[in-house]
């Protein structure tokens, strides 16, 4: 086992880059925060959300959005212009960019490949995903992959349910963590690794810990996901017109 991971990691780094191009807007952004908004708390979002439906849960009245509504609903609000991308939202940006008959035979990107004690966190969060996140993911994304969208194709594969996606984890594990960060400090850097894999409806744990002895790093942990990240502080600059 230990063999052929190397192989392949010897293998993709002699691999050329992969050059993706993207028209950048902040829907992709604000997608992914609604997305995550029914499933972290509201100190982890980036920015303030807004509902753009009157009674977003439980409504029984005809939609605002049809045409003749006497009242519009008011526009939710948008990532703020000018400011940084948050952590783990370009992972919605630069989608694969193939025809079908390009992916391997289940759907997957053929590029791709799945590839300590535990100590108390200063932080966590818990959630369950539900079979709509890991769709709006998908689409998001524009991943075909069925272990993320058919049950019945992720129990062939051996699996009990759908597959939370590999990168959705990442999007959540910086989420989480970005909410942590002290006034003034940033992300440098992070790596992270898959171990095992997490399935739709049932409930995980994402939890973060400052790691003592090495300022500015963190990371969050589990028996599935593991990753870490390198931060520092940097003075604010004010820029005026």
């Amino acid at each position: 086992m230990a063999g052929s991971i190397q192989q392949f990691i010897t293998t993709a780094k002699a691999r050329p880059p992969k050059l993706i191009r993207d028209y950048l807007s902040p829907t992709n952004s604000h997608l992914l925060s609604l997305l995550l908004a029914d499933v972290l708390p509201p100190s982890c979002y980036p920015y303030p959300l807004s509902s753009a439906s009157p009674n977003p849960t439980n409504s029984t009245g005809p939609s605002p959005h049809l045409a003749g509504s006497s009242s519009l609903p008011p526009l939710p609000q948008s990532p703020p212009w000018g400011k940084p991308l948050p952590l783990g939202h370009h992972l919605v940006y630069f989608p694969l960019q193939a025809r079908p008959t390009e992916l391997a035979w289940d759907g997957a990107d053929n590029d791709h490949a799945p590839g300590s004690p535990k100590e108390k966190p200063d932080y966590s969060v818990s959630l369950t995903p539900s079979s709509s996140l890991l769709f709006g993911f998908s689409a998001l994304t524009y991943n075909a992959h069925r272990i993320h969208i058919d049950p019945e194709y992720a129990r062939s594969e051996g699996h009990r349910a759908m597959l939370f996606h590999g990168p959705f984890s990442v999007v959540v594990l910086l989420t989480v963590l970005n909410s942590q960060l002290a006034p003034g400090e940033s992300v440098d850097a992070y790596d992270y690794r898959n171990f095992r894999p997490l399935y739709v409806d049932e409930k995980l744990t994402v939890c973060v810990r400052r790691i003592e002895g090495g300022p500015g790093r963190g990371c969050g942990w589990g028996i599935s996901v593991r990753g870490t990240v390198t931060t520092s502080f940097r003075e604010a600059v004010e820029a005026k017109l």
